[in-house]
């Protein structure tokens, strides 16, 4: 940990052999910069530090050059992600609600700060997990996409 209490590494597997795995952490202004678990990952982030948006991500290893790229509207809701030229982008209703993303189509609600009891999701990939966090009042907080091939 550094000063501010930050972690700044961590082992994943038994220490020591060959399984085990040490990652480093990096901060400039309470941001994290760079985590790095040699053979897996590499990753460089930049910050809008005023504003606490992620601006870019890369993962800077030898094998693998993925770069992505942020992007957020004038109340700092993530507009558009891109990674590696392609894009994925949210639009945002009047009253702040997410109303469609790229590759899901039009979200839906029954009342003006929750889901529908039933989401509909457009073009949904065979063998994807979807997630969704709500809050107390039931809005959405959070929403990830992950392969289910990598699980």
């Amino acid at each position: 940990m550094n000063g501010q209490g930050q972690v700044t590494g961590c082992n994943k597997g038994k220490t020591g052999s060959q399984n085990g795995k040490n990652s480093t952490i990096s901060y400039t202004n309470g941001f994290v910069t760079a985590f790095s678990t040699p053979t897996i990952q590499n990753y460089q982030l930049i910050w809008d530090d005023q504003k606490g948006n992620l601006t870019s991500r890369k993962d800077a290893r030898d094998t693998v050059n993925k770069i992505g790229t942020f992007l957020y509207d004038g109340l700092n809701r993530l507009t558009s992600a891109t990674v590696n030229d392609t894009a994925s982008i949210a639009a945002y209703a009047s009253n702040g609600n997410i109303a469609s993303k790229t590759g899901l189509g039009a979200y839906l609600y029954n009342h003006p700060s929750k889901f529908k009891s039933e989401l509909r999701l457009n073009n949904v990939v065979q063998n994807t997990r979807y997630y969704f966090s709500f809050s107390s009042t039931l809005t959405v907080v959070l929403f990830i996409v992950r392969s289910a091939s990598k699980f």
